[in-house]
């Protein structure tokens, strides 16, 4: 039940990150805004300190609550967070990151200003330097602005667009429309939530200060072959779905090439994982091959000559149904892989 006395509920979903987690909820309890937060940790079964660690804050912050639970995946525990939250706005933080201390106040104060539905702020990783000049704002209205927002670089502009992190969602939003992450899936169903929330709003607004700081471990490419690589293949398949649905939405809005540029990034997505994958290239090729015959990637294949470097060749291969490049692709990464572990 939203609490009119909350203003934002950051929900933390936590498991065994004892190493990580007073350095974020630190930032959270010393945010400097004036409006009333909550912060709600949601411990998915961890087996470390961290259960320990979240507790001791809970004891210290009145406005820190503590949810355990059996372990179930981040999905469930984010989803028992926007259950449990009592701000007008749901904010989420990965208990590996942190906050500037200064982000809440900014993304509020021009809330008031419309009817917003959405508010992002800027990120930067960890390691980075934070950009000069970024106290900018920009505002999105209407199917022209939203159109406009869901085709954004998220690199280039250091706005999260895809991701679920460094956002306000508006919980009455979430909550009458049903959102929820899908639980069934472990892979992409953070970029399903985000899409399908874009397709519920007509008024956002983007904070570029660059509050939100991502952690990158030391060995970021591990997470390459870890799934299944059926399931990256289930996985990009369904957020094209959904990625087509918005395009058709918002068509007049968005180039004409946003699908082929997706199905691109997906295709670069499922080959990293084909080739640090543990089954066979054979096997392997035959996954990104029922991939390419899907019929939402053929029908949005339609300008090679727009693309430049290695996206043209994949938009070729996918074009001409050309399986016998992509495989090239899988096989001389897997040989680079080998000569990589081998120095």
């Amino acid at each position: 039940m939203i609490n009119n006395t909350v203003k934002v509920s950051i929900i933390v979903p936590a498991y065994n990150v004892e190493a990580r987690i007073s350095k974020c909820l630190n930032s959270l309890v010393n945010q400097t805004t004036n409006e009333p937060f909550e912060v709600l940790v949601v411990d998915d079964g961890s087996t470390d300190r961290t259960s320990r660690i979240i507790d001791r804050f809970a004891g210290e912050y009145s406005n820190v609550r503590v949810i355990h639970k059996e372990n179930g995946g981040v999905s469930s525990a984010r989803n028992i967070g926007i259950n449990g939250a009592r701000g007008e706005w749901i904010m989420f933080v990965d208990a590996d990151d942190y906050l500037d201390s200064h982000c809440l106040d900014r993304m509020l104060s021009h809330l008031q200003e419309r009817e917003y539905q959405l508010a992002i702020v800027g990120f930067r990783l960890e390691e980075e330097a934070p950009q000069k000049d970024r106290n900018k704002i920009r505002q999105f209205s209407g199917q022209t602005g939203i159109g406009e927002l869901i085709c954004l670089d998220q690199w280039e502009t250091k706005l999260s667009i895809i991701g679920p992190c460094g956002k306000l969602f508006k919980t009455d939003i979430i909550k009458k429309e049903e959102l929820d992450f899908d639980e069934t899936i472990s892979i992409a169903e953070d970029t399903v939530f985000v899409l399908s929330y874009y397709s519920r709003i007509n008024e956002a607004i983007c904070y570029y200060d660059q509050d939100y700081i991502y952690w990158r471990s030391e060995n970021s490419l591990s997470s390459y072959g870890k799934a299944p690589l059926s399931e990256i293949v289930e996985a990009r398949s369904l957020v094209l779905q959904v990625q087509e649905k918005l395009f058709l939405k918002y068509r007049k809005n968005v180039p004409s090439l946003y699908m082929q540029s997706n199905i691109i990034d997906s295709t670069k997505i499922i080959l990293m994982n084909g080739i640090y994958s543990k089954n066979s290239i054979s096997r392997s090729g035959k996954l990104v091959g029922e991939f390419m015959d899907a019929d939402i990637v053929k029908e949005n294949i339609v300008s090679i000559s727009s693309e430049r470097g290695f996206n043209k060749i994949i938009a070729y291969a996918l074009k001409h149904k050309q399986i016998s490049i992509l495989n090239i692709i899988l096989i001389c990464g897997r040989f680079w892989i080998g000569v990589k572990h081998a120095r």
